[in-house]
């Protein structure tokens, strides 16, 4: 479910920042603006505070941003292996589909209904058999459970409201899925998009099919069927959908990735870095907030400071509270000999620094489109709310009491955070 929930929010960032191509058309979006708000500040919740929210909620069972933000809060990284949370969220869930079936939480990451609440989704169907979006929510609590079942609920439910696109496009996706695993679903799906007049669900199964017979592809394999089924379900969209994006739904294959992962074929080769790549690096008397004595340090050792970018301020020598509270300390990037190396000065007078996180700096050369080079490594201050949002968000380690800073060493695939707690330094979750 945390899974679920990562991929969730990975998806919508990934899109809000266009790492992801866009679609031609734009749908709705998922949530409501009350969603959305109720969300916010959920990384933050202590304690204390999910106990004001559980009061609230049984003074108003119907405060839908309170029972929102405390379901989010039962399932935060660090809260969903404790047992009473996933109580109290199986019984926040459990409540909802009683009273309110039709709800978006129950559409999102955060609504996934526990097994007991199998014979109320039954009473819902019953009582509500024209609401769609009741139906869609009993097929999001069969998908994985009765996969005939969730059929029939997603199938009525687009029968009501075919301009769905969001859960049309679900429902094609499950299809593909199916035919692609040879369930034994497949044949009755299969039929079922022969028959459909409804563009999305082709669209997104065209996408799905596409996409399997280009990875057959590149494994060598070049199944034929799948390529039959992808033109024959891309044809009919294309009918019912004239200004259907071709190149969103139907990608094309590089022709030199054909045949990469074929048994036996020789890996694919990493990207060469020249021997003299020429990157951004600076003298440690680009800083002059250095102390001397560390200066001199490092032009003592031959460090250069490696740039995450091409131009402007100077980035990778960092000051804060490293090592105590209080206590001022310096954290320096060194460039030396191929490698690149976190040094962490207690004081301004510190002949022994730590020495952390060793890397090839060819590791995290990458070249831009105009052909300079950057290096894609940057260290920060971290304090504990951004310690803390991240153990929260990904999980891992639980930190420990923080009362000073620690080191964040990132590049754009993720960081973690170094913190010096009992005479050593923890490697903590960073951004993901």
């Amino acid at each position: 479910m945390v899974g679920r929930i990562r991929s969730f929010f990975a998806t919508l960032m990934a899109l809000a920042t266009g790492a992801l191509p866009q679609a031609r058309r734009v749908p709705p979006p998922m949530f409501s603006p009350q969603y959305v708000e109720a969300l916010k500040g959920v990384l933050d919740l202590e304690p204390s505070d999910a106990a004001l929210l559980e009061s609230k909620l049984r003074k108003n069972p119907e405060d839908f941003a309170a029972r929102l933000k405390l379901m989010a809060y039962d399932l935060r990284a660090d809260r969903a292996a404790v047992e009473s949370s996933r109580r109290e969220h199986a019984q926040l869930t459990v409540w909802l589909v009683e009273h309110h079936p039709d709800s978006e939480i129950l559409a999102s990451p955060y609504g996934e209904s526990p097994n007991e609440a199998a014979g109320l989704w039954r009473a819902a169907i019953e009582k509500f058999p024209k609401n769609p979006k009741v139906l869609w929510n009993a097929a999001g609590f069969y998908v994985h459970r009765d996969a005939q079942m969730y059929v029939r609920c997603a199938e009525a439910a687009l029968a009501l409201a075919p301009g769905d696109e969001r859960h049309a496009t679900s429902l094609g996706l499950f299809y593909a899925q199916q035919i692609l695993d040879r369930s034994a679903l497949a044949s009755q799906v299969a039929a079922q998009m022969d028959a459909t007049n409804n563009a999305f669900v082709l669209e997104s199964a065209v996408r799905l099919l596409k996409s399997a017979y280009n990875k057959s592809r590149m494994m060598g394999q070049d199944d034929r069927r799948l390529e039959e089924l992808a033109d024959h379900c891309f044809a009919r969209a294309k009918a019912l959908d004239p200004k259907l994006d071709a190149a969103w739904i139907y990608p094309p294959l590089d022709p030199k990735m054909v045949g990469m992962f074929a048994p036996g074929a020789p890996p694919p080769a990493a990207p060469a870095i020249p021997a003299n790549a020429n990157y951004r690096r600076l003298k440690p008397s680009a800083f002059p907030e250095l102390p001397p004595a560390i200066a001199s340090m490092l032009n003592a050792r031959g460090c250069l400071i490696p740039q995450p970018i091409a131009a402007g301020s100077p980035r990778n020598v960092i000051r804060g509270e490293f090592f105590e509270k209080g206590q001022p300390a310096w954290a320096v990037l060194c460039d030396a000999h191929g490698f690149a190396t976190i040094l962490a000065f207690r004081n301004a007078t510190d002949s022994h620094p730590a020495e952390l996180e060793r890397r090839e700096v060819r590791s995290f050369l990458e070249r831009t489109p105009s052909g300079v080079f950057l290096y894609d490594r940057e260290i920060r201050a971290a304090g504990r709310k951004f310690i803390m949002e991240n153990y929260r968000a990904v999980g891992g380690p639980q930190p420990p009491s923080i009362d000073h800073q620690g080191i964040d060493d990132g590049s754009e695939h993720g960081s973690l955070t170094l913190y010096w707690y009992g005479g050593q330094w923890l490697k903590l979750p960073g951004s993901d």
